[in-house]
């Protein structure tokens, strides 16, 4: 979303948005056997919804800041894992996309 937390649970759908792509990852994670548990998906979750958070991941600061970073490592692991399982995450494929989209860009 290319925003922090708060500013990305402020705005309207916002949390469903965030709650949504939890739940991708989560499908994802059931699929290959290897669930999250309760707890570090509940820490997970108030982390990630948490108002007013300045929280952001490397990944998204490496990207405004112009620097080398691991959105295919990432990104492009889990979507192609993903594809593997035949489980459907529209919102982080999406994600990867427009990462793409930015590097396509910049070459």
């Amino acid at each position: 979303m290319r925003a922090p937390v708060g500013n990305i649970v402020a705005v309207p759908d916002g949390e469903q948005f965030v709650r949504d792509v939890i739940a991708e990852v989560e499908q994802v994670t059931v699929a290959s056997g290897h669930p999250m548990p309760r707890p570090e998906q509940d820490a997970m979750m108030v982390t990630l919804t948490a108002p007013g958070s300045g929280f952001t991941s490397s990944l998204y600061r490496d990207v405004t800041a112009g620097l080398p970073y691991e959105g295919e490592h990432i990104l492009g692991a889990f979507v192609t894992t993903a594809v593997e399982l035949r489980v459907d995450i529209p919102l982080t494929a999406l994600a990867l996309l427009q990462l793409r989209a930015h590097d396509h860009a910049t070459v």
